[in-house]
């Protein structure tokens, strides 16, 4: 069986997932084993298999691979690394919101979010640990 699946990053395509608001609890076991000392985690979208957790020092994009997803790739984002980032609310008809990353020139990740995500909030998380 092969799982058609799209990644939460798909480095070139551009990345864009569907994200819901999930409890930490549920990240917690996952990626308890490669946060640093006084680390938190802060915020958790899931997508289908996938997450990001955002912590107090970067973002962690967690992608389940294969059909068990026993295999993971786990992707960190010091926010250090962050050049620009920008948050587009939903509005209207389009109910999404989005959170785009460039880590350097070259380098972007953009993160798409289902309706009812406080982006604006995530953006402050970001703010908050970049500035």
């Amino acid at each position: 069986m092969v799982t058609t699946e799209k990644p939460i990053i798909d480095w070139r395509n551009g990345v864009v997932s569907k994200l819901a608001p999930c409890p930490i609890e549920e990240v917690m076991p996952d990626i308890a084993a490669h946060l640093i000392r006084n680390e938190k985690v802060l915020l958790a979208f899931k997508a289908a298999r996938d997450y990001l957790a955002f912590t107090n020092k970067r973002l962690i994009a967690v992608n389940l691979k294969g059909v068990s997803g026993r295999k993971r790739d786990y992707s960190s984002f010091p926010y250090g690394k962050f050049h620009v980032w920008s948050v587009e609310t939903a509005g209207g008809m389009d109910q999404n919101s989005l959170l785009e990353i460039n880590l350097s020139v070259l380098a972007k990740v953009r993160f798409e979010f289902r309706g009812g995500v406080d982006i604006v909030r995530v953006g402050h998380v970001i703010a908050s640990h970049c500035l």
